[in-house]
């Protein structure tokens, strides 16, 4: 399995663990593979959070990519389960934008294929 392999699931465990702990909900996801980049998209069906909550997500979700995760830190996610993951996770991400719909929270990870 190739190290771009391992993030990819690394990041669908850690945000499917943090969730399930946070709101035991059902998790839908959709992985799609493309040439230049991966797409995630998580729906947490019935989770509704309020405005406050929302906004904690927001902020914990806005972190741009930053490459030297790419090496080693990366690995670290998981150890700490205080929410941080999900900072770890922002972090190897290009694009996140987390969403409400009718059926609860959408949160789809963007991440661009880089070569190994």
């Amino acid at each position: 399995m190739s190290n771009e392999t391992k993030k990819i699931t690394k990041m669908i465990d850690e945000v499917t663990n943090f969730f399930l702990l946070k709101y035991k909900c059902e998790i839908i996801i959709h992985l799609i593979p493309r040439k230049e980049e991966h797409e995630i998209k998580f729906l947490l069906k019935g989770v509704h959070p309020d405005e406050k909550e929302f906004n904690t997500l927001k902020d914990l979700l806005d972190s741009e990519r930053d490459p030297s995760l790419s090496s080693y830190y990366w690995q670290l996610a998981g150890e700490v389960e205080d929410g941080n993951e999900l900072a770890v996770v922002a972090m190897m991400c290009d694009t996140i934008k987390p969403e409400r719909s009718d059926d609860g929270l959408v949160v789809t990870l963007i991440r661009k294929n880089v070569p190994e």
